[in-house]
């Protein structure tokens, strides 16, 4: 080999070495297991321990009309950074809102990053990632914490950087099994419905769910409180079962709390069932995740970058923690409570009257 050649061998080399992203799209996750004595919060020191730090937190939603997710990422890690002394900066994007412009609500986000110039910025949910972290940090050596990544990062396969780590958002298992369960169904054979409106999150879902469940799985998606009121019957007709996901995201969707609910004790004749806790209320059961999960691996996750760790070395996990909730008021309303069996009711976390 001639000494030029070498030298471009050398080079390549080290291209590999210091620019391949982590494979963390190719892993297999495993759910973040810590026992409370082991986290960082939990141990004297903890108090002032990043006192002079900043972080910078990036939410792709707004924490006020998102309260149940956003709001609840947002107090829990505001709850544990606050002792610790760190300046945490704080921007909302807001783009559930469907008058927000994406690509400029995180042009503003980048010029915050860009500003502030903290030693880690950490954010949550998918439109971050989309619009702020592949396009324009993925090569940066400011260290990112993701959380609410939907499912998995095979879409971000090629955008993943070795300054990135954080949580994939998973939903807990066993929905389908409860409500085939409560329909008196096998769960190979239940026909599974899913009543969404067409956003990102929820046609990943979907896929999930029809590479689980295949042909029976029958999916609609709703625009509009009308459009979604004639896909909720529709289902009731056509399935065993109902999976309804969140309703945030209608413009048109009623203010009156009171409105939706007396549509829905009139027109469910099928066990309904979610994943998010906010639309537990809309459901007879949910098996629902806990934002404060999400939270808690961002803290610890910054905090270990904060005190020396590389993102790199620090694993994607998924989310540990569901809840089990029944909704008994809902379940009387509608006649469906009496279908469930006592064994079921009695493995309930919360009961909603």
């Amino acid at each position: 080999m001639s000494i030029r050649l070498f030298k471009c061998f050398i080079i390549i080399m080290m291209v590999a070495v210091f620019y391949v992203p982590a494979l963390h799209a190719t892993d297999i996750f495993k759910p973040w297991m810590a026992r409370d004595d082991q986290l960082p919060w939990n141990k004297p020191g903890w108090a002032g321990s990043l006192k002079g730090k900043t972080v910078v937190h990036i939410d792709s939603y707004n924490p006020k009309t998102m309260a149940w997710w956003s709001g609840a990422i947002r107090n829990r890690v505001r709850e544990l950074l606050d002792p610790t002394g760190v300046k945490l900066i704080y921007h909302y994007c807001d783009t559930k809102n469907p008058d927000v412009n994406k690509s400029e609500a995180f042009g503003a986000a980048k010029g915050v990053v860009g500003e502030k110039k903290p030693d880690v910025v950490i954010f949550n949910d998918d439109n971050a990632w989309e619009y702020l972290y592949g396009p324009h940090y993925m090569k940066s050596p400011t260290p990112f914490v993701f959380a609410g990544i939907n499912n998995n990062l095979d879409k971000y396969q090629g955008r993943i950087g070795r300054n990135i780590t954080g949580m994939v958002e998973v939903n807990p298992s066993g929905l389908v099994a409860q409500l085939a369960e409560i329909a008196g169904k096998k769960e190979s054979e239940v026909i599974i419905g899913f009543l969404a409106n067409p956003q990102p999150a929820h046609l990943i879902d979907a896929n999930m769910l029809k590479g689980l469940y295949g042909k029976h799985l029958k999916e609609l998606y709703a625009k509009t409180w009308k459009e979604w009121q004639e896909d909720y019957i529709a289902l009731q007709k056509k399935c065993d079962v109902l999976i309804v996901a969140h309703t945030q995201g209608f413009k048109d969707w009623p203010s009156d709390d009171a409105v939706v609910m007396n549509f829905l004790h009139r027109f469910t004749s099928k066990p309904t069932g979610c994943w998010i806790d906010n639309t537990a209320k809309y459901c007879l059961i949910g098996y629902v995740k806990y934002a404060a999960d999400q939270a808690e691996y961002m803290v610890f996750c910054a905090w270990s970058i904060m005190t020396g760790a590389s993102p790199a070395d620090i694993p994607v996990v998924t989310n540990r923690r569901g809840k089990f909730i029944i909704n008994r008021g809902f379940g009387q309303k509608t006649g469906l409570y009496e279908n469930i069996p006592l064994d079921v009711e009695e493995m309930a976390d919360q009961v909603l009257e």
